[in-house]
């Protein structure tokens, strides 16, 4: 199986939030945007948007993984994902404050850790978007 990655184009990025909105549905039953796995940084006033989703090959060594004091977090090497172990994480949300894409977020009911995790190989995200090319799921 050849590795992918998600790949973002802000220029292409309208900010419809499509992206988002599938990623929460599929990944909660329902549609909220504190629940998606993937975000859109917007500057109405420029027009810039800019989807935030991990970049797992642009951060530099994954910083969030170096910084877990647990080993919470680790590498899927098959699927190129943060993969979280709940049982292992204490929440010090240290993985958060690392993450150079703000692409890490907590559950507000639980600390439940919200990372992408690739659909499993089938992003949704990126079969939600409304521009073709913005969201990219591309070998690496």
């Amino acid at each position: 199986m050849a590795k992918k990655l998600i790949r973002v184009d802000s220029e292409l990025c309208t900010g419809c939030e499509s992206c988002s909105l599938s990623c929460s549905f599929v990944k909660e039953g329902f549609y909220s945007f504190p629940l998606s796995r993937i975000d859109i940084d917007q500057n109405e006033e420029e027009a810039e948007f800019t989807p935030r989703v991990c970049q797992l090959d642009k951060c530099g060594g994954q910083p969030c993984i170096e910084v877990c004091p647990t080993d919470a977090l680790t590498l899927n090497k098959e699927l190129l994902y943060v993969e979280w172990h709940p049982d292992r994480c204490i929440h010090c949300h240290l993985c958060k404050e690392a993450c150079p894409f703000d692409a890490i977020s907590f559950k507000k009911d639980s600390d439940e850790l919200l990372v992408c995790d690739r659909c499993d190989g089938d992003p949704e995200c990126v079969k939600a978007c409304q521009v073709p090319g913005a969201l990219r799921y591309e070998e690496v």
